[in-house]
């Protein structure tokens, strides 16, 4: 293992899910995107799998690059990475995200000063701690006794660690290993849960220098991800560049006031130490009764998707014996989890899927056989099982309809509906497509020889009940 933060980012060995990856799908696809954006051109195309080579750093970026989550880590997956901030919203008002490189480099900065602190100290370095105490007495105590004795973070290195030990600061292994649906998620919780605002602790110019960077694609790869997030949220992330600009916790003020070296006026001092110790028991009872209402939001929030298309066609899939059990991605999972949890920001989410022009359509089943997720399938008029379904049937009939209402008004740039179907005709046997599903990987249209299957972009309103 290598030196954290240095040739070893913490995510573990990255493997590849076979029978997720495109390039080893029924149809196999020439699908390059993880094995590009490597910074070390770690992955390497095998047989079967992808191979990751010794030299992989372990920061987890190639599985927010691949579309289908077909990568994952042996420490720091994403789904376990997802869950464990999304615990964190209910326990914090501020969330502040890291990686581990930003953790190496303030530990290291704060060694090295220690380092030179103490050679300054020692006899020829400087005047001594030692020789200052005796030259000043039992009053000289020196900078580093005071803040000792205060307790009272004084490094970026401690600072780290109090927010840390707060539960405000979360690191992973690197930022560019989140995705997009990862940031919306922990953005849409800010209006039904007590997190109030949510940051990055990102030095400036630190990527750039990152042996993640290597390629100088993890910037724009982190960048692209969080913007897409707060565009779809309408809200921001705060960007920390010191350890010393962190959110602090609401009662330090009191504790501050209290372990203060000066002695301050005593009739402001004893209203002061009463307000702040009001505060201090307000605080405690809001925590009470965050902890209490955490309870009950994780247990509302485990069932969360069931409150969306997606629970209700998972649940038909399971009752029916004829239905194609359809794949559901963590991305996407993710997003519609979290739009289940808080649905606000649906009408903001403009996601790409794949559609069907049924005049083009012959029905050959290729784009069939060609999906990964078995989102598409052939459908009849009279399919019983369609109806009500996320992704075919009456949907379909009515997203066919509503396509080609918006294409006659000049609309046509997104599909309407609740699926994204199929449009134009739809007289006889159609193929359709479970958009709650589909990812846009492009695999139908790469195999259709018509040009019947193309992208188009609708709201996640469509993924709602």
């Amino acid at each position: 293992m290598g030196e954290m933060g240095v040739d070893d980012f913490g995510a573990g060995k990255v493997m590849a899910v076979a029978t997720m990856c495109q390039r080893h799908a029924r149809l196999p696809r020439s699908c390059e995107i993880c094995i590009a954006g490597c910074p070390v051109d770690a992955l390497e195309p095998r047989a079967h799998t992808l191979f990751t080579a010794d030299r992989c750093l372990k920061c987890g970026a190639c599985m927010s690059m691949c579309p289908m989550s077909a990568l994952g880590a042996t420490r720091q997956n994403v789904q376990e990475t997802t869950r464990r901030l999304l615990e964190a919203t209910l326990k914090t008002r501020e969330l502040v995200l890291t990686c581990q490189r930003t953790r190496y480099l303030v530990r290291a900065e704060a060694a090295a000063a220690g380092g030179a602190a103490g050679a300054a100290g020692t006899p020829g370095g400087g005047a001594a701690a030692g020789g200052v105490a005796g030259a000043d007495g039992a009053d000289g105590e020196t900078e580093t006794d005071a803040a000792a004795t205060n307790n009272t973070p004084t490094s970026d290195a401690q600072l780290l660690d109090s927010a840390e030990a707060d539960g405000i600061l979360h690191s992973v292994a690197c930022l560019a290993m989140l995705s997009a649906p990862i940031w919306f998620a922990l953005l849409n919780e800010a209006e039904i849960t007590p997190l109030e605002r949510i940051g990055v602790l990102l030095p400036a110019g630190q990527c750039a220098k990152c042996p993640v960077n290597a390629k100088n694609n993890i910037e724009a790869l982190i960048d692209a991800a969080i913007s897409t997030a707060e565009n779809w949220t309408q809200t921001s992330v705060e960007l920390y560049g010191s350890a010393a600009e962190l959110p602090r916790k609401a009662d330090a003020s009191l504790l501050e006031f209290l372990r203060a070296p000066t002695e301050p006026d005593r009739r402001e001092a004893l209203t002061g130490v009463f307000r702040g110790l009001k505060n201090a028991w307000d605080e405690l009872g809001r925590r009470d009764n965050q902890a209490l209402l955490a309870v009950q939001r994780e247990r509302s929030r485990r069932d969360a998707y069931k409150r969306t298309q997606l629970g209700k066609s998972l649940e038909e899939q399971r009752r029916s014996s004829t239905l194609p059990r359809s794949i559901i991605v963590p991305s996407r999972y993710q997003l519609v989890d979290a739009l289940g949890r808080n649905p606000a920001h649906a009408g903001d989410v403009r996601l790409n899927v794949s559609t069907t022009d049924a005049a083009r359509c012959t029905l050959c089943g290729n784009c069939v056989d060609a999906c990964p997720l078995h989102a598409r399938r052939i459908v009849e008029p009279d399919d019983k099982g369609d109806e009500g379904d996320a992704g075919a049937g009456a949907a379909a009939a009515a997203d066919a309809g509503a396509s080609a209402g918006a294409a006659a008004d000049g609309a046509g740039a997104e599909a309407g509906g609740n699926d994204a179907g199929t449009t134009g005709s739809i007289d006889g046997p159609r193929v359709v497509c479970e958009e709650i599903y589909c990812v846009g990987c492009d695999a139908c249209r790469e195999v259709c020889e018509t040009g019947a299957c193309q992208l188009t972009t609708i709201s996640a309103e469509r993924f709602l009940l």
